[in-house]
């Protein structure tokens, strides 16, 4: 797994052009508008999506016909595209959070340690919850028909928020009231049950990754 990190971390090398235009991007958000830690939610998602290119890489001129002939097993490959995509997430978080601090600072800007531990909560559940969603998709139907699977799964997961949310208010049903609840709890509560929902969601999404990759014929 060591051997495939090191591989997906220079394949990063080829994407420099992406990262400077996406550094750059957030970089202008953070000093141009008013909540700098809108950056953190900008790039935290952003390079999360990286993992999902290396995909491209590995399946290139039929690629993946030669890659599992090196000594390692399929599902150590999609182990390790889960734990490249959840420590780029991670430490793109990192950086970009300190960065941001950094600039309210600078800037003088009054802030909240509570509204960026709000933002990186959200912003690691989102990316999490694409990550897990993508993988399975792309394995399963590759990278040029998993881009349409992918778009058109995500089109209905809005469609089906849309709807859930515009029948709770036909019903009279209080959703703000119950996102105030949930705000409510004590903390290590509410952290305790965050980390169970990134753990499941993820932990399904690997399960259906390595029983698509295990049937897949390269």
């Amino acid at each position: 797994m060591k051997g495939l990190l090191i591989k997906d971390i220079k394949l990063m090398k080829n994407q420099k052009q992406f990262f400077v235009v996406m550094i750059l991007m957030g970089l202008l958000f953070m000093f141009a508008y008013s909540d700098p830690f809108f950056s953190v939610s900008y790039l935290t998602i952003m390079l999360s999506m990286f993992c999902i290119t290396t995909l491209s890489y590995d399946e290139f001129d039929n690629g993946g016909a030669y890659l599992f002939t090196l000594p390692f097993s399929r599902k150590d490959y999609v182990k390790e595209k889960y734990l490249f995509g959840f420590l780029l997430m991670l430490a793109g978080w990192a950086a970009v959070a300190a960065l941001a601090v950094a600039a309210c600072n600078i800037r003088g800007i009054a802030y909240e340690l509570g509204d960026l531990g709000i933002v990186s909560l959200v912003s690691i559940t989102l990316s999490i919850c694409f990550l897990s969603l993508a993988l399975p998709i792309e394995i399963k139907l590759g990278v040029e028909k998993g881009r349409i699977g992918l778009t058109i799964v995500i089109a209905a997961f809005f469609l089906c928020f849309y709807f859930l949310v515009k029948m709770s208010e036909d019903r009279g049903a209080d959703l703000m009231g119950l996102a105030d609840r949930i705000a409510a709890l004590k903390t290590p509560v509410l952290l305790a049950g965050i980390f169970v929902l990134w753990a499941a969601v993820a932990g399904v999404s690997m399960l259906l990754s390595i029983r698509f990759i295990n049937k897949k014929e390269y």
